[in-house]
C-alpha cells in the first residue's frame, strides 16, 4: 500500500471507531475482553473500545478488496489489489 494512502485509511477508521454507534455495545461488554490486571477506569476502556472498532473497520474494509483479488480473472502474476 501507497504511504500517502494510508494516513487517510487510519484517519477515518480512528473517526468511524471514535464516532461509532456501536462503541456502547463493546464498551458495555468490557468485562468480556478488557484484561483483569488494568485498571478499570472508563477513559481507557472507552479508548480501548474506540481502538478495537478501528480495527475492525480496517480488517472489514480489506474483505471486498481479498475477494475481487481471488475471483478477478487476471493472472496470478500481478498483484490487483
Amino acid at each position: 500500500m501507497d504511504r500517502n494512502a494510508l494516513v487517510p485509511v487510519m484517519a477515518v477508521a480512528i473517526v468511524n471507531g471514535i464516532f461509532s454507534p456501536w462503541v456502547l455495545m463493546v464498551f458495555l461488554f468490557y468485562p468480556v475482553w478488557y484484561p483483569g490486571w488494568a485498571p478499570p477506569l472508563s477513559q481507557i476502556v472507552y479508548m480501548a473500545s474506540a481502538l478495537i472498532l478501528s480495527t475492525m473497520t480496517i480488517m472489514l474494509a480489506g474483505v471486498p478488496a481479498a475477494l475481487y483479488e481471488r475471483w478477478s480473472a487476471r493472472p496470478r502474476s500481478i498483484v490487483v489489489a
